[in-house]
């Protein structure tokens, strides 16, 4: 996977295959604000979101897959045979 790094001025755009375009719409504090123009079959999201969601997803995954303990012995039905 490649890595682009661009510099862009408040109203240039960055163009990603023919459906997506990143518009810088400025900057305040050190902070920028963009906008996505993406087909809405394609998710965006913030990389914080992201990581959320895909730690959810694994841990619904991690529960879906632990072994459930077996049903407890009900109380004195584990005499032995014989005594």
């Amino acid at each position: 996977m490649g890595n682009l790094v661009l510099s862009r001025k408040r109203g240039e755009e960055i163009c990603i295959g023919s459906d997506i375009v990143i518009t810088i719409l400025g900057t305040l504090k050190g902070k920028v604000s963009v906008s996505i123009r993406a087909p809405d079959s394609l998710r965006v999201d913030r990389g914080e979101i992201r990581k959320k969601k895909l730690a959810d997803v694994q841990e619904a995954w991690k529960e879906a897959w632990t072994p459930k303990p077996s049903v407890a012995i009900a109380a004195g039905s584990t005499s032995r045979k014989g005594t």
